[in-house]
């Protein structure tokens, strides 16, 4: 059985310093905290450090969403199926990039994987260092595929499935980019209405009592009030909002995932990367642990209470069970290809079929989020035209 030592107790650090000549050096490492990392650096003779933790959401993430990093592992799969070893193909990969000056991100992930090579570390473990480029299975399949002696192969499936990823994203974008203008529109419609149209009714109806005005009228005159009186307090704290939701996108994004309306996404497509790391894992014959502590950051399982279960001996299914988060159809679908030992092909049909209902699921949402955006649009403005005419609806009568 293979086994692969994960390392989980260090933490990633991205750290930049000079040396004496006066050259700028930036590297990543880990290191238990910060304290023991600068004492290491310093002890190197390195001036002006600099170093900050690296997450899944900082650093390179970029990088990722470009074809940039995808035709880079297309290239080193090439070259490594042309007959280069590994270092040299880094080494030459490294050159281009610095020659070229195409990508300083590229330079600086090949040169820090070709240090990396050289100290004897594989070339899974070096582009660890990096987790905003791969993710947790991705990093499994390329460990796997690289012990086995397969790595161009790993390579090509890696490109293939970030090129995947990659379009979806972008399809995902482009049907939801009318829904969000709409509702941007809607926005700085009714902004616009309060600024400059709901202060001349407000002239008009001046000259009668503010009590004897419907009570929508009344509420949208004071909210045009506070809104010409604080437009620049809330228009700061808006602008505040939106720089603390960049910098801190990490949890921004944590937080917009618990929404109810993509929950069930997330839901799903964690469901699918379960299903597919098992059947890549159990192929390559890794043992279920490593598999757990590989996917210990997903929500629908819990990592300690399954590795617990597993070392009691217990099954899969039943040491799954445990979290009480996944569906019992596909516990019951483990469990029965546990005792027929086909459990491998079982989690890669699940994987097969969580993806395609994930594909509905958007596009039923896709589907359904415009004409309801649309309805939204319509309520707002219908409402603030409602207010302001329901005192002339009023005055009509009372001339009658």
């Amino acid at each position: 059985m293979i086994r692969i030592d994960l390392n989980q107790q260090q933490r990633i650090w991205q750290w930049w310093a000079e040396t004496p000549d006066g050259r700028l050096i930036y590297q990543r490492q880990r290191s238990i905290s910060r304290q023991q990392l600068l004492l290491q650096l310093r002890q190197q003779s390195l001036l002006n450090i600099r170093a900050q933790t690296v997450s899944a959401h900082n650093g390179f993430q970029r990088l990722r969403q470009k074809t940039q990093f995808s035709e880079a592992l297309a290239t080193l799969a090439q070259l490594l199926e042309a007959g280069l070893a590994l270092l040299q193909a880094c080494q030459l990969l490294c050159r281009n990039y610095q020659k070229n000056n195409t990508s300083r991100q590229l330079w600086a992930l090949f040169s820090h994987c070709n240090r990396r090579i050289q100290q004897g570390l594989s070339f899974t473990q070096a582009l660890a260092d990096f987790p905003e480029l791969l993710n947790a299975q991705q990093q499994l399949w390329l460990q796997l595929s690289e012990t086995q002696g397969q790595l161009v192969s790993g390579l090509q499936q890696l490109q293939k499935q970030l090129e995947q990823q990659r379009q979806w994203t972008q399809q995902c974008w482009r049907v939801a980019s009318y829904p969000l203008l709409s509702l941007m529109l809607c926005a700085v419609l009714a902004v616009a209405m309060l600024l400059w149209l709901v202060p001349q009714f407000e002239l008009f109806f001046a000259e009668r009592e503010r009590t004897a005005l419907p009570l929508l009228t009344q509420w949208l005159l004071h909210a045009s009030q506070c809104l010409r009186q604080r437009g620049l307090t809330a228009a700061a704290l808006l602008v505040l909002l939106a720089l603390a939701a960049y910098y801190q996108r990490r949890y921004f994004i944590k937080c917009l995932l618990r929404l109810p309306a993509i929950r069930g996404f997330r839901y799903t497509g964690q469901l699918r990367q379960l299903s597919q790391a098992l059947a890549q894992s159990l192929t390559a014959g890794v043992t279920l642990t490593v598999t757990i502590k590989y996917l210990q950051a997903l929500d629908i399982i819990d990592a300690k209470r399954t590795l617990t279960a597993l070392r009691q001996g217990q099954s899969l299914a039943a040491a799954l069970r445990v979290t009480g988060q996944l569906p019992s159809w596909w516990l019951n679908l483990i469990e029965h290809a546990e005792h027929g030992g086909f459990l491998s092909k079982a989690c890669q049909r699940a994987s097969t079929l969580l993806s395609a209902q994930l594909t509905q699921q958007v596009a039923v949402f896709l589907r359904w989020a415009e004409p309801l955006l649309l309805l939204v649009v319509a309520l707002i403005v219908g409402t603030i035209l409602l207010a302001l005419y329901l005192p002339l609806f009023q005055l009509g009568q009372g001339i009658v």
